[in-house]
């Protein structure tokens, strides 16, 4: 029998499942599982929201920049 490598609760045969972070060489519990992939989801919008901030501030910068070279 495994132990899920976050709790340490026992895996019957048939339960577990591959660490969504660590692949097949960790196996997990459901509720465990549950909250990795939350977890991985929850930072995944973190850094795309992040990327999405620099991107709006780049397009002000040239939207300034453009309206600072035509009114010059």
């Amino acid at each position: 029998m495994k132990k899920c490598c976050e709790c340490g609760k026992e895996l019957k045969f048939w339960e577990g499942y591959c660490h969504p972070a660590l692949g097949k060489k960790e196996i997990v519990c459901w509720n465990c599982h549950e909250a990795v992939e939350e977890s991985m989801e929850n930072y995944r919008n973190f850094i795309l929201s992040d990327f999405e901030k620099q991107d709006q501030k780049k397009n002000e910068v040239i939207s300034n920049i453009k309206s600072k070279f035509l009114n010059w």
